[in-house]
């Protein structure tokens, strides 16, 4: 390994503050800069991949060795989700270089970057208060991304936004305080190690607390109303980068948590009943939904609520199912998102109404959609359908029957309201309001990669497999990761 991790944080820092500059140069310098770093990114988890899987690595900063000094902690559960937020974030970037969400341009590469950086920063990093640090880098640029445009759905967004993840920080940073007042560290591994020595009624409200704080991160209800108000109203790319990107490394957050950190098996059973609840109470909000773009958002905290259940279950077959549906949900969601953000500009708008017959005007971008609705029901032989087969054989093994049976339910309802999409767009006469416009390739190439990845993991999912598993082993081996991240490991 020849470039050291912590360039996928540092290179996106340094290019998102020296964007202003590039404006200079190009009006558009900032976004293919933007896309040349989350490029870089990609290459260099992707390169790491194999280095952490085969060995955890430990990168010490400063040269102040743990618990004392900030450190990375390069797991392959961590350099796994490292490498879905880079390619995530790439994809969405090549989207954006003809997209024109916005006139901001300088602004909206920067914190395209800012989100990037601060969702890998979350999941690389193995100080517990640095991830806070970059939740709030992470959070902050996303509230800003919601209302960019500046419009009035975007604008009261991006303001429930700011105060649900307030609520949230203040959450975390208390969690985070009582640790530290208990043990003096904020190193991941130390508090591991030592968690058992806090006062069990402060243990208690730490974990409480933290619970609460990630739980509005991940999308965890009751703690979601606010997600698909923004959804709706943040831009298309922006709401595929949200349901690929920063969701993902809340989920990350309080699955290191909870496995690792606390080892609190009464909050793991816990998420698995918060994850049923989300995943019936979102399918059932979806199904009133007369917006295409709402309808997603309520789509996308079903499909969290799914990963929040397996997660719960806490077996090795269950998580590796959920690290399996980690994968499906970003490229599925994405693949919807920016399919469906191009139907609505041509439309004129995402509600049923709009959007009728617009399969017979722009089949290509409908079909697009219909095969990452097909994906999202577990259709076979699309990507979904594995992903939630391993959850659901894992349920009914750790007999948990009848919320298997609700799970199956719900999956129904998801159906219901994604044909009946699916007939507004293709069954309807073809709408002679709209004129027809040519795709950019820029538009086409994302979409064409993401219905691969849709395709070809739904065929071959036994090449990712090995990375399923050994992302589980990571989460489940608990007393490895106190022992690497403490001794000295693969020391960078």
């Amino acid at each position: 390994m020849s470039l050291n991790p912590i360039l996928m944080i540092a290179v996106p820092l340094f290019v998102a503050f020296s964007i202003p500059l590039l404006g200079y140069i190009h009006k558009k310098a900032g976004l293919y800069a933007m896309s040349a770093t989350l490029l870089f990114n990609t290459f260099l988890s992707f390169s790491t991949l194999p280095h952490a899987f085969e060995k955890p690595i430990r990168v010490i900063i400063a040269g102040y060795k743990p618990p004392f000094g900030i450190n990375l902690a390069i797991t392959p559960f961590s350099i796994f989700l490292a490498c879905l937020i880079s390619l995530m974030g790439f994809i969405v970037s090549i989207y954006l270089l003809k997209d024109e969400t916005t006139e901001t341009q300088e602004k909206f590469s920067m914190l395209i970057l800012l989100v990037v950086m601060g969702a890998t920063g979350i999941v690389l990093t193995g100080d517990i208060f640095n991830m806070f640090v970059f939740l709030e880098i992470m959070s902050i640029s996303s509230y800003a991304l919601t209302s960019i445009r500046k419009d009035r759905k975007g604008s009261e967004a991006g303001i429930k936004f700011l105060l649900v993840g307030s609520i949230s920080s203040t959450f975390l940073l208390l969690g985070i305080a009582i640790i530290y007042n208990q043990l003096g560290t904020l190193n991941m591994a130390d508090i591991a190690r030592r968690f058992s020595q806090m006062n069990p009624k402060l243990a208690f409200a730490a974990v409480s607390f933290l619970f609460l704080g990630l739980g509005i991160e991940s999308e965890m209800f009751p703690l979601n109303a606010w997600a698909p108000d923004v959804y709706q109203g943040a831009p298309a790319p922006v709401a595929a980068l949200f349901s690929a990107v920063t969701v993902k490394a809340g989920l990350y957050a309080m699955i290191r948590f909870l496995y690792t950190i606390s080892n609190n098996s009464s909050f793991i059973k816990l998420l698995m009943l918060f994850g049923i609840a989300t995943v019936i109470v979102s399918e059932l909000s979806a199904l009133k939904q007369t917006d295409v773009k709402r309808m997603l958002g309520y789509s996308s905290l079903g499909q969290i609520g799914v990963i929040l259940f397996a997660v719960g279950i806490g077996t090795k077959t269950a998580l590796e199912g959920a690290v399996f549906h980690f994968v499906n949900h970003a490229v599925l969601k994405a693949t919807m998102f920016l399919s469906i953000g191009l139907l609505a500009k041509y439309a004129g708008g995402s509600s049923f109404e709009e959007l009728k017959g617009i399969g017979k005007k722009y089949p290509f971008l409908a079909g697009v959609f219909a095969i990452g609705a097909l994906g999202v029901m577990g259709f076979p032989p699309l990507n979904g359908f594995m992903s939630k087969l391993m959850i659901l054989t894992a349920a009914a093994k750790a007999e948990h029957v009848v919320l298997v049976m609700l799970v199956l339910a719900a999956s129904v309802v998801e159906g219901f309201y994604y044909f009946r999409v699916l007939q507004v767009m293709f069954r309807e006469p073809e709408p002679t309001r709209i004129e027809k416009r040519s795709v950019s390739l820029a538009f086409v190439i994302p979409l064409v990669v993401l219905v691969g990845m849709i395709v070809g993991i739904g065929l071959f999912p036994g090449v990712l497999m090995p990375y399923f598993k050994g992302a589980a082993m990571d989460i489940l081996s608990r007393g490895d990761y106190i022992s690497v991240m403490l001794s000295g490991g693969g020391a960078l």
